[in-house]
């Protein structure tokens, strides 16, 4: 089975760039160390860069490959890599209503009503604020144009049957 760079599923941007850390272009020999202060300093300029849009410094793994590296009041940033090829992605945050301080992110939607939501932790229950759904929905979808416009060097076109993905 072919594999690709890593995106976590519920991303709502994803952008790819081509990498090559840690190669000499002179003789085309690769430095380990090198490439981890090249990928060091890769990552302190993705942060600055989202720091002037209100993301603050995070450290965090969705799944086992996606880095979280920034957060904002409605968005997860973060990055992927493999074989040279990044991927950076924005993923919203949880309903910020849902966000109770005895519980973190565990209140999830139960699956008998789609009215409330039970907190796993203690078990008790909310109705959704819908004027704060609708508030926080609105912010999330308001996809911020300047991601793509700054990280969207390149465009995944494809995928074939065994998984390998193509980027033009």
């Amino acid at each position: 089975m072919g594999r690709s760079v890593s995106t976590p599923r519920n991303a709502e941007v994803v952008c790819y760039q081509h990498v090559s850390f840690g190669y000499d272009e002179e003789t085309g020999e690769f430095d380990e160390n090198a490439a981890q202060w090249e990928w060091e300093d890769y990552l302190e300029d993705y942060r600055s860069l989202l720091s002037e849009h209100g993301f603050t410094k995070a450290d965090a793994w969705l799944d086992d490959e996606d880095h979280v590296v920034a957060k904002s009041e409605h968005w997860q940033a973060g990055i992927s890599e493999y074989c040279d090829v990044i991927a950076l992605w924005l993923v919203p945050n949880p309903l910020q209503h849902r966000d109770f301080s005895c519980c973190g992110e565990s209140w999830s939607d139960t699956p008998d009503s789609d009215n409330e939501s039970q907190c796993h932790h203690c078990g008790g229950y909310v109705q959704p604020d819908p004027i704060t759904d609708l508030r926080t929905l609105a912010a999330i979808k308001g996809i911020p144009a300047w991601f793509r416009e700054t990280f969207g060097d390149m465009q995944m076109i494809g995928r074939a049957s065994n998984g390998e993905a193509f980027f033009a």
